[in-house]
């Protein structure tokens, strides 16, 4: 009896997201010592001692006196500070193992009253244990008093006359706690209890009744609720859905402003691309100018986000890169100098100008559009004016993945290849934008 209640406690404790075994045996310990039982494992030791009393009722009850062992794999000897093979163990790593037993030890006693043959308990000095077996296996011992309900009340012929027990209630309860019958019962009788019989009410979402069918008790029903029919407006699909169960509406197929097919899910709202103006064919007159004119109306190669060349914000759009509804811009401001790539992709992506975020390392091949070939230091231009001897800092990677391409503004040193870590570099951000954002 009092094995299996130990037993079922422990099949049922996951402290630490752990599975417990269970051992009382000799052979137990012989497992545990030989690695043949899983760790870790609650242990009862055998045999177990009990307390026979005489209640003022005149039943018999039992207490039993149990001890029990929670045991981990710790590689701690007697002295707690030297595994089997003279490796030191530290401190916490003591202290991990002795707070894992004590917390399996807490849900053993959190769950020993929610069984359902335990009547009362009482657990007595808790102690830690280490190198138990002689094996490498430390944690908590202690005593716990168990009183099983099944001990309590005996009443037999032999020890006392069956009139003399006293009367037994009982009570039927369903599945929800909800009682049924009940009364009283004298020791010796026995009695017939017949359940009424149950309705089953079978309705749709809206409440409507299905089908009434009368369910004997505990007798099981297999329900067949009706199909649905699925329809559109004007009948021309038409489908049958199981009860319970999920339609597929077929996709549709629509035809796009430029005639193409476009497949939509059913339902989704279908919206036609606005056909798409052709990319204009810039040429430059000089680096400054275009020879015809911008979105804005103007032929100046660069521009601020408004049309103009006032750069309050401190973005220049360079109109010669435009293409597909797209353009690209670069700050006129720069980081400090003297950071590696991820400090200059870090200082990028942290950037709002005008109320834009979504700012970038360059590409090698961006960066090379907007130097001014003619100039000694080629962001020596307005509204950049860098006057100094900088590289900035691109996206681009070599093939081996652990250098970048940094450019210099200084006349005839272009493009070269710089360890990423190299803290020698600028940061200087650059955004797509789409002629949507910019109002055009």
């Amino acid at each position: 009896m009092i094995q299996n209640i130990i037993k079922s406690v422990v099949n049922v404790m996951n402290s630490g997201g752990d599975s417990f075994s269970f051992g009382h045996t000799q052979k137990s310990v012989q497992n545990i010592i030989s690695d043949q039982m899983s760790l870790p494992v609650v242990f009862l030791d055998m045999p177990v001692r009990f307390t026979p009393e005489v209640t003022n009722t005149n039943f018999i009850k039992y207490n039993f006196q149990c001890s029990i062992v929670i045991l981990y794999k710790s590689n701690l000897d007697d002295s707690g500070g030297r595994n089997v093979s003279s490796g030191t163990i530290t401190e916490q790593e003591q202290i991990e193992i002795f707070d894992k037993a004590l917390a399996a030890q807490n849900q053993f006693i959190n769950l020993l009253p929610k069984s359902v043959d335990v009547k009362s308990y009482s657990v007595g000095q808790s102690f830690q244990v280490q190198h138990v077996f002689d094996s490498e296996l430390s944690g908590i011992a202690f005593d716990c008093t168990i009183e099983p309900k099944n001990y309590a009340g005996v009443c037999t012929d032999g020890l006392f006359p069956v009139p003399n027990c006293p009367t037994s209630s009982y009570t039927i309860e369903d599945e929800d706690g909800t009682i049924l019958y009940n009364g009283t019962l004298q020791a010796g009788e026995s009695v017939n209890t017949i359940i009424d019989n149950s309705t089953i009410v079978l309705k749709n979402s809206l409440g409507t009744v299905q089908s009434t069918t009368e369910l004997l008790s505990q007798q099981d029903l297999e329900l067949t609720a009706n199909d649905s029919t699925v329809e559109n407006s004007d009948l021309s699909y038409t489908n049958t859905v199981a009860s319970g169960g999920a339609l597929f509406l077929p996709d549709v197929t629509n035809t796009d402003s430029d005639g193409s097919p476009v497949v939509t899910p059913a339902q989704t709202p279908f919206v036609c691309t606005p056909a798409t103006p052709c990319d204009p064919v810039y040429n430059l007159v000089d680096f400054f100018t275009l020879d015809i004119n911008n979105p804005f109306g103007n032929t100046n190669r660069f521009t601020d986000e408004l049309g103009t060349q006032v750069f309050a914000n401190n973005i220049q759009i360079d109109w010669f890169t435009q293409k597909g509804g797209t353009v690209i811009a670069n700050e006129t401001t720069y980081s400090v100098n003297g950071i590696d790539k991820a400090t200059a992709a870090t200082y990028c992506s942290g950037l709002s100008h005008g109320g834009f975020t979504g700012w970038r390392l360059p590409e090698w091949t961006e960066c090379i559009k907007i130097l001014y070939p003619l100039g000694t230091r080629m962001l020596n231009y307005a509204p950049i004016n860098l006057a100094d001897n900088s590289r900035f800092w691109t996206n681009t990677s070599t093939l081996g993945g652990s250098q970048s391409f940094v450019f210099s503004i200084s006349q005839g040193q272009g493009i070269s290849a710089i360890v990423d870590t190299w803290l020698g570099g600028r940061g200087l951000a650059f955004r797509t934008f789409t002629l949507a954002e910019l109002g055009l």
